[in-house]
């Protein structure tokens, strides 16, 4: 064998060696017994009381000494904790929040992973209020979309079937949240997909005005002299939701004065289709004009563009029989 063989096989053997000697000293993630979990969440509990009081010191030396009592998670989903509720001590949210959901992403199994859960649900909660954040570019933005996407992963992970859960409880705040800023089609998906799961009750209900709401405001968005100009596909979903929510509901209706907004999509509805009537009427397409005139008097009866309506008619049929 020459020099340079032995010196590769040398090389390859060393590499083994540290490699092997990594591998064997990588510890491992204890699974804890019923008993074990039991015990953790006890010596927590005060923990999370000194942290909510902002007494971090403590905190750290308590957080130590549960580490010491639980090796074989303290490198694992305690040390994530452990890192979150210092930096959640200090109100360093957003650092606190990775923490908690690495528990959430890599350790579902850990008895941690619900009072992670909680500590994302409080941090989406207080970014919902608006709060400063630096985003990327490095500029202060209201700090609204990063409790919405807490508020997502609390829901997507516990589910909105539990009356009383954080999951319901999540995508309802996002859903008044959006709906609040004006940001209508998302506010819109959320409460379907609320609606999906609850159909009836309180919370179907609730669910069933929001898309109503939402599609109706979203058309208002739009100048008045512009409206006609624009596809009304959310005027019509929205006057068969409130139409749906005035049957089902009807002393909440008119309560709400539904029955007056159901009047002013009607009205709004007749308007699109006497605007297309009149483009026509405008462009010399005389025939074409006359069908959406009866169409918004036959349509809309008690509208005003009807009455609009009726007076081209009646010109036409004159003009005809002159």
């Amino acid at each position: 064998m020459t020099q340079m063989a032995r010196l590769q096989v040398g090389i390859t053997l060393f590499l083994l060696t540290l490699l092997t000697g990594c591998s064997g000293n990588k510890p491992e993630r204890q699974i804890l017994s019923r008993e074990q979990d039991a015990a953790l969440l006890a010596a927590i509990d005060p923990i999370q009381k000194m942290t909510d009081q902002h007494q971090t010191a403590q905190a750290k030396v308590a957080l130590e000494q549960v580490k010491g009592d639980f090796p074989g998670i303290a490198q694992f989903d305690l040390g994530s904790f452990a890192e979150a509720e210092l930096a959640w001590s200090e109100l360093k949210r957003a650092r606190a929040g990775k923490h908690y959901k690495k528990i959430i992403t890599d350790y579902p199994d850990s008895v941690l992973y619900d009072p992670s859960m909680a500590r994302i649900y409080d941090i989406g909660c207080y970014y919902l209020e608006g709060p400063l954040v630096i985003d990327f570019l490095f500029l202060k933005v209201k700090g609204y979309d990063r409790g919405i996407t807490l508020l997502e992963l609390v829901s997507d992970e516990l589910g909105i079937d539990d009356p009383n859960g954080m999951g319901l409880s999540a995508i309802r705040m996002s859903a008044k949240n959006l709906q609040e800023r004006k940001r209508y089609e998302d506010a819109f998906l959320k409460w379907l997909e609320i609606s999906t799961v609850w159909e009836s009750g309180e919370v179907g209900r609730e669910a069933l005005l929001g898309m109503a709401e939402c599609k109706y405001a979203s058309y208002q968005l739009q100048p008045i002299h512009r409206r006609p100009l624009f596809d009304t596909g959310r005027l019509e979903e929205a006057r068969t939701y409130y139409k749906r929510y005035a049957n089902l509901y009807p002393v909440s209706a008119d309560e709400l004065g539904l029955l007056d907004i159901i009047i002013d999509l009607d009205e709004q509805l007749a308007l699109k289709q006497l605007t297309i009537a009149q483009f026509y009427q405008r462009t010399g397409e005389a025939t074409a004009a006359q069908i959406y005139f009866e169409r918004v008097v036959k349509d809309w009866p008690e509208t005003d563009a009807a009455d609009k309506a009726r007076e081209q008619l009646d010109l036409i049929n004159n003009s005809t029989k002159g």
